[in-house]
């Protein structure tokens, strides 16, 4: 880039600001007040006395009319655990300063509830680079947490839903990859976890003749946007077994519609299939059955036939000698 084009570094606008701050202590306590859930100033040498700003106490629920600027103050309503994490880093970030003090932590709010805080600070070192103040902010992210929580615990939900149901169900991505896969998908693919075929092509985990059939449609899906419905699909595992399933499979879109991958649920029809095969072995042994009595009974009737007639001439032939007697 030209020179002449380049964006200064500094600009006149933040060294105005600078001089403000440092001459108008209104503008202080507005960045203070307005962008910060609080702000603390702790005396390292004399780590008993530490003042907090009116934000800091609010956001907790406290009056800060009521509260000393000690460092006691705060460490007293701090989950123990977390305390203990925020003094190691303090620690470390003393003692390099290439360490940030950075953490998420939780307070006890004045009703009790659970407010959760990020807390970030710097060392204010001497001409010796000894740490002799300690500067530092808290932002408020308590929503967010409850936000996390919320998804994580619709996602073991959703997770418990899928894995309890008896169907395979598993995604793809883009290269055929397992992205997912429930209890019964994995069961199939005759592993313990989803771990041991999440990443893995069906060529990783099906004879070669199973897998390619399932390659072919997913590259159809992924491809030429179709869809598998309903159809009746061998699965093979490595052990020899066979299952029959009856498998639907639909592209996996994000949210500007574009394929991303595959979503498939295959219900285990092997007993169904058994009992089809079972029934079709019984008819045709049946037919077999049918036809060859129908030959021994042509044959009963033709041997039925030939004694009425040997009977018939042995009647002649008798009647015949009575008359010449």
């Amino acid at each position: 880039m030209d020179s002449k084009n380049r964006i200064p570094h500094e600009n006149y606008l933040k060294q105005q600001l600078y001089e403000l701050i440092k001459t108008d202590e209104n503008i202080f306590d507005f960045i203070q007040e307005s962008s910060l859930d609080g702000l603390w100033y702790w005396d390292v040498e004399k780590p008993e006395n530490e003042w907090m700003n009116t934000r800091f106490w609010t956001t907790l629920g406290y009056d800060p009319s009521e509260m000393l600027h000690k460092s006691s103050a705060w460490q007293d309503i701090i989950n123990p655990d977390d305390l203990k994490v925020a003094l190691e880093n303090f620690n470390r970030h003393c003692e390099n300063p290439d360490i940030p003090y950075d953490q998420v932590v939780r307070y006890r709010h004045r009703n009790g509830s659970t407010v959760w805080i990020h807390c970030r600070g710097m060392a204010i070192r001497n001409n010796s680079g000894k740490p002799i103040r300690m500067l530092g902010t808290h932002h408020d992210i308590t929503q967010l947490k409850q936000a996390e929580e919320t998804l994580v615990q619709k996602q073991n939900l959703l997770r418990t839903i899928i894995d309890r149901i008896p169907d395979a169900i598993y995604a793809k991505d883009h290269q055929a990859r397992k992205t997912l896969s429930n209890v019964a998908d994995y069961n199939n693919c005759g592993f313990n976890s989803e771990e041991d075929v999440l990443g893995k092509t069906d060529f990783e985990i099906y004879p070669i003749e199973i897998a390619e059939d399932f390659f072919t449609d997913d590259q159809k899906i992924l491809m030429q946007e179709e869809k598998i419905l309903k159809k009746t699909e061998k699965l093979q595992k490595k052990n020899g077994e066979v299952k029959w399933l009856k498998t639907t499979k639909l592209p996996l879109q994000n949210k500007e519609g574009n394929i991303i991958g595959i979503v498939g649920i295959g219900r285990d029809i092997t007993q169904l299939k058994q009992d089809e095969e079972q029934m079709a072995a019984m008819f045709e042994e049946t037919t077999r059955m049918n036809r060859l009595m129908s030959g021994r009974e042509d044959r009963i009737m033709e041997l039925k036939k030939q004694v009425n007639n040997l009977s018939l001439q042995l009647n002649q032939g008798i009647v015949y000698k009575s008359v010449e007697d």
